[in-house]
């Protein structure tokens, strides 16, 4: 989908795969970014948030901030999402 000039998308889409796992795994439905890793703090690791932090924020920044979308950081989500749900 980012290869095929879909970049705006394919962050809206990863986005929402992060979400849907915390969805079925947790119950977390209609959550903010901000409260879904406020929910988590506490009961996951340190790194763990920090991932669902950091591919919510480039995802967020895409979505709403007009923050031009690139490779580079396309990859990042994709690593962080990769981590945060296996």
């Amino acid at each position: 989908m980012f290869n095929n000039g879909m970049q705006r998308e394919a962050y809206v889409e990863a986005s929402h795969a992060v979400r849907s796992y915390f969805k079925g795994t947790s119950g977390m439905n209609e959550l903010t970014s901000d409260e879904i890793i406020k929910n988590i703090r506490g009961s996951k690791d340190e790194g763990y948030v920090r991932d669902v932090s950091e591919c919510f924020m480039l995802c967020d920044l895409v979505k709403f901030a007009k923050y031009e979308p690139n490779a580079e950081d396309f990859n990042r989500v994709v690593e962080y999402a990769k981590r945060v749900i296996v």
